[in-house]
């Protein structure tokens, strides 16, 4: 299977479930992710059942992410950009999902698939172009992650992603910074001396249900930028200095942490959408 094309084509021949299977998955999900001690703590046959759980519901839906997709084209993202990110928003939906609360899941997802594609499309409309031959590969990476993602019900690691498309990891690396590069308009746009707080600038409006996922993530990105990215970013959004406070603390000119500032934020973006889960928030 080699197209985006293909893709579509599997995931429209995936019954749908009835209210019954619903309800099942959604139990042993819960089941797995809220055992008491966390669900890596789970006994293992408890981690399959809830793994096998939301893969089953996260299949009889990939048509509604699609669906909601279509209406949203033309605002800046391709299709296949905008079925990866509603796919991320699909399966947090699958591990919220309460079917004791009465109504169906596809009624609930439709709110996360929205939400994540709101977003996308706000932070990651390309103002710059990649070369054809790396789109080419990215558009490869991007289909094996929508393909693990879909059989295994979580994101893929880059070292499974490497596997399957035998190529180096720091090739795949290279090709996601690169594309990330081009999709710096709403991180790495300036910020007045009021300004937006780092969340503001990495999140679109009116979608606080991810803000606590979003902290957790860009704490764990920080520690992996090197240090002096870390300490603008954490200086100018985490505390609150200005550019001329900063530049005084580190000897050097407001416009030089401009520069700077601009450098770590798009580093930040990459180590989020790199990190151990290929695509995260």
């Amino acid at each position: 299977m080699d197209s985006f094309g293909d893709y579509l084509q599997e995931i429209g021949r995936v019954p749908l479930l009835t209210d019954q299977e619903e309800i099942y998955c959604s139990r042993q999900i819960q089941a797995w992710l809220q055992y008491v001690g966390g669900p890596e703590a789970a006994p293992a046959q408890v981690r399959r059942r809830g793994r096998r759980a939301k893969e089953r519901l996260m299949a009889g839906n990939l048509r509604l992410v699609v669906s909601v997709c279509k209406k949203k084209m033309g605002n800046g993202l391709e299709l296949q950009d905008m079925v990866q990110e509603g796919s991320l928003g699909l399966s947090r939906a699958a591990e919220k999902f309460d079917a004791t609360r009465g109504y169906k899941f596809s009624t609930y997802a439709y709110w996360w698939i929205r939400q994540g594609l709101n977003r996308a499309i706000s932070q990651q409309s390309r103002t710059i172009r990649i070369p054809s031959n790396r789109r080419e590969l990215l558009s490869k990476i991007k289909q094996v992650s929508s393909r693990l993602t879909l059989q295994h019900g979580d994101q893929p690691t880059l070292q499974q992603i490497s596997d399957h498309l035998a190529i180096t990891v720091e090739e795949i690396t290279k090709t996601l910074a690169d594309d990330q590069r081009t999709r710096c308009c709403s991180l790495d746009a300036a910020t007045t001396e009021g300004g937006r707080s780092l969340l503001d600038r990495i999140a679109a409006p009116g979608e606080e249900p991810e803000v606590t996922d979003m902290e957790e993530a860009v704490q764990a990105a920080l520690g992996r930028l090197n240090k002096q990215d870390a300490q603008i970013i954490r200086m100018r959004f985490f505390e609150g200095h200005t550019l001329a406070e900063i530049g005084r603390s580190m000897s050097i000119s407001r416009e030089w942490v401009r520069r700077l500032e601009t450098r770590a934020l798009i580093n930040l973006r990459i180590q989020l959408r790199i990190s151990p889960a290929l695509i995260s928030l």
